[in-house]
């Protein structure tokens, strides 16, 4: 029976041992357990918050390409509406100083005014007296009685600039640039 004891005994001893292996195994597995069940729950969170935010960056893209496409349009349409269109800067000592409208319209402004004061020339030569001079003329008026013509005394008055030389004179729009170097017209 000590055999049976002594066999009894290391047996004991060997399972003791075993259990205590297993027990420390156990409290290792059970450790491993619970840190991979929190990185379990923290790649969860990650993901849940990488989730979040590609629904929040598809959200924000396609607000940004609707405003692209928004300002593509508008760009768009200033291309057109520039189409065809002069730029001018302001800083630009040659830039035209009026419209293409407003000098058409000063241009029929001025051939309407041409075009009434010789109506009215037209109109004085029919009432002005055709045979008498301006010097008998002034007699007449003044004496009312002699209607014979008297001859001229003195120097004959000079002719206007204006009227020897008609090209010279300023018509239309150069009286409203007069110091604008006009090249002569031939």
């Amino acid at each position: 029976m000590y055999q049976v004891i002594v066999k009894m005994q290391l047996e004991l001893d060997r399972l003791s041992k075993v259990n205590k292996e297993l027990s420390h195994r156990n409290r290792y597995l059970q450790k491993q357990l619970y840190t991979l069940v929190e990185e379990k729950s923290d790649l969860q969170a990650n993901i849940q918050n990488q989730q979040k935010e590609c629904v929040d960056l598809q959200a924000q893209l396609s607000i940004a390409v609707k405003e692209n496409m928004d300002l593509s349009s508008v760009e768009d349409q200033k291309k057109l509406d520039l189409q065809g269109k002069l730029i001018i800067s302001l800083d630009d000592p040659n830039r035209p100083r009026f419209t293409l409208d407003e000098l058409r319209h000063i241009l029929f402004e001025r051939n309407d005014l041409k075009a009434k004061i010789s109506d009215l020339e037209d109109e004085l030569s029919l009432h002005k007296p055709k045979n008498l001079t301006s010097s008998t003329s002034c007699s007449t008026i003044s004496t009312g009685a002699e209607e014979e013509d008297l001859p001229v005394q003195g120097p004959i008055n000079k002719e206007p600039e204006d009227k020897l030389y008609p090209e010279k004179k300023k018509l239309g729009i150069r009286r409203f640039f007069p110091s604008v170097t006009w090249p002569k017209l031939m």
